[in-house]
């Protein structure tokens, strides 16, 4: 769901993507964006952060090597030009996609293993035309997913995450899945939403899959441990490290699994120098229900009637908490928190270090 507002950023932005108009910065607590239109959608990416204003156009900031932003290096939010209106964005870590208003993909940056859809393993410094249409899109590390209006889900890039045996240069549907509802890309794994039931692939090093003692799926696979629940989103983490995975029911429900590092799953009722198990199955964080979830590195992050909580690693301000001064790298939350002072939050993004957030 898109919204009509403004942009906060906050946490650690060595390349200005806090768009502050600051390197080797931080943002402790949610910093207003200065510059910007009113925008309906803001995305954090590797290094770098998009916005996408009420009027179809991207706004970019932060790192632009390997033309992963469309835009040059730059500490403040740029405007790109030179595209068709735009209604959709999405900020991986080294590349981003758009889709314009009549379903056409776009891709920009580092494409050594075709995750622009492009045909060809060229990196690109701007947003490219490709030859896909589709209603819903996604980018993770060196893949790209797609959403087509009929819910079949296309991929292409490394075959590491991709659900396909070799890397894809172009769009091309993953099988043996119909009615795809949701998606996320992380940067090593993947998830999707179908006809309510949460599917996973890429790596599980973490257990951030919940397919038991399995290293790494190529394919999507149903979920075990969710049966009889009706799911509506997923959200995968952002990071090379640590991997984890969090979904929502229908009822608001939140289920956790994967690498407990820093108390990022939200599960455990009380702070301890010890960091929380990794769990290998979904489990519910108790007393708690959320509409909007999304997973960070080491940090995550969701929504509940436009109230922003945050949990996990609060280093460099990454869960938007003043405590973070004076132990920058110990402060950590074990259970959801709301972040406090901030307007009615309609979207929350979150990369390793950085997160945006859109509100009214």
């Amino acid at each position: 769901m898109q919204g009509r507002g403004c942009v906060y950023s906050y946490g650690l932005g060595k390349n200005g993507e806090l768009g502050n108009r600051k390197r080797n910065d931080r943002e402790i607590i949610p910093f207003r964006v200065e510059g910007l239109p009113a925008c309906i959608s803001a995305k954090a990416g590797g290094s770098f952060s998009l916005a996408l204003s009420v009027s179809g156009e991207i706004w970019a900031c932060g790192k632009g090597k390997s033309g992963r932003s469309g835009a040059p290096d730059t500490i403040q939010f740029v405007r790109i030009s030179g595209l068709p209106r735009i209604s959709q964005i999405s900020a991986g870590y080294w590349h981003s996609l758009a889709l314009d208003e009549g379903g056409r993909v776009w891709s920009t940056g580092y494409n050594s293993y075709g995750q622009l859809g492009l045909g060809n393993t060229t990196d690109m410094p701007r947003f490219t035309l490709t030859d896909a249409i589709g209603k819903c899109i996604s980018a993770g590390g060196h893949y790209s997913l797609l959403i087509t209006e009929s819910g079949v889900l296309l991929s292409c890039g490394t075959n590491k995450v991709s659900g396909h045996n070799e890397n894809l240069s172009r769009f091309t549907q993953i099988p043996n899945l119909e009615n795809v509802e949701f998606i996320d890309a992380g940067q090593i794994h993947a998830a999707c939403v179908s006809q309510g039931k949460v599917y996973t692939w890429g790596n599980n090093s973490w257990g951030q899959l919940g397919h038991s003692n399995l290293k790494n799926v190529v394919h999507p696979k149903e979920v075990p441990g969710l049966e009889g629940l009706q799911l509506i989103a997923v959200s995968c983490s952002k990071g090379e490290k640590f991997g984890s995975t969090g979904c929502i029911t229908q009822d608001f429900r939140v289920f956790m699994w994967g690498c407990g590092y820093k108390g990022k799953l939200g599960l455990d009722s009380h702070w301890s120098h010890e960091d929380p198990a990794d769990r290998q199955v979904p489990e519910l964080i108790a007393n708690f229900n959320s509409d909007k979830i999304e997973l960070g590195g080491i940090h995550s992050s969701s929504i509940f009637n436009g109230t922003l909580f945050t949990w996990g690693c609060g280093s460099d301000g990454r869960i938007g908490h003043p405590e973070v001064e004076g132990h920058r790298y110990l402060y950590k939350e074990p259970l959801p928190r709301p972040i406090a002072n901030i307007p009615k939050v309609l979207m929350i993004s979150s990369s390793y270090y950085h997160n945006l957030v859109l509100t009214e």
